[in-house]
């Protein structure tokens, strides 16, 4: 005895099963997006992080030593006995270096390295400056004492021509 509606079942089972397949896809879909997500997120963290490092590697091992030999460098103006040529020659010298370093930089750090080596060459300058005004005073100082001097011999010159 053989069911007269066989064929009728089975196209039932059949398109029962597809749509439960389906309907399963369907929900399991966004789990495996929920469950990949975070690793590409997780990557993508990964390489700003890395990035990061490498900026901040950068920035203590390179950069930072060299704004420290730069400064100490100009802070040698102010002792005796200094060639200041000397020391403009190996402060421009090191500023050169440290353009060279973040030469191909065009983002907005490039832009603060190249501002802070601005502001250390000003900073150059302004020594250098300054010292050639402290040489110019100390001339001054030194022919203005001479000048008084003479005022002072003129002075007594002029009493003992007058007091005789």
């Amino acid at each position: 005895m053989d069911p007269l509606n066989k064929k009728e079942r089975n196209a039932a089972f059949i398109k029962f099963l597809l749509l439960f397949i389906a309907g399963i896809v369907i929900i399991l879909i966004p789990f495996y997006i929920i469950v990949g997500l975070p690793q590409e997120e997780n990557s993508l963290v990964n390489e700003d992080l890395n990035a990061m490092q490498k900026e901040l590697v950068f920035q203590r091992d390179v950069f930072a030593v060299q704004v420290d030999s730069v400064k100490s460098l100009i802070s040698k103006f102010e002792l005796p006995g200094q060639d200041i040529d000397k020391l403009k020659g190996a402060i421009g010298l090191k500023l050169s270096e440290m353009e060279k370093s973040y030469a191909g930089d065009t983002t907005w750090r490039g832009k603060m390295y190249g501002n802070m080596v601005k502001c250390l060459s000003d900073l150059k300058e302004s020594r250098s400056t300054i010292m050639d005004l402290n040489l110019k005073l100390k001339k001054c100082q030194e022919s203005l004492d001479e000048t008084g001097k003479e005022l002072e011999k003129a002075k007594d010159k002029n009493k003992d021509s007058t007091g005789s």
